[in-house]
């Protein structure tokens, strides 16, 4: 049986507990909206989202993980999203806004909004 689009979103993003979602389904047809119902460019955004959830979140370590090391990760399987995308052919440049050698793609007021937050948020992590 095929998977949705939004299933696959929330598989790439291993968004799996069916009783603790990360995820509301709205959510996901969002994110799908946002990228042009592009599953990988949907679940990189995605990805985005939950490293930002995460940076807001206190510091903690445990052992040799720590909440800096899994945004770096959540960060690096999102642009590996993007760059297969990319191989397959789609435009993931479009209207882009590049800082500091980020690069977001603006669609809408809100998404403009969130480009500016994850600015600010880039500086107080020291990631730009």
């Amino acid at each position: 049986m095929a998977m949705t689009s939004a299933e696959q979103v929330r598989f790439l993003v291993g968004d799996l507990d069916a009783t603790n979602k990360f995820f509301t389904d709205p959510q996901v047809e969002e994110l799908l909206i946002l990228k042009s119902n592009n599953v990988k460019l949907a679940a990189a955004q995605g990805l985005r989202v939950i490293a930002a959830n995460l940076a807001r979140k206190a510091d903690l370590t445990i052992g040799k993980y720590s909440k800096k090391a899994a945004i770096a990760e959540l960060q690096k399987l999102a642009k590996k999203l993007e760059d297969d995308a990319e191989a397959e052919g789609v435009d993931v440049n479009g209207d882009d806004i590049f800082y500091s050698g980020y690069v977001e793609k603006v669609q809408t007021e809100f998404n403009a909004r969130e480009i500016v937050y994850n600015v600010a948020l880039r500086t107080y992590l020291g990631i730009e």
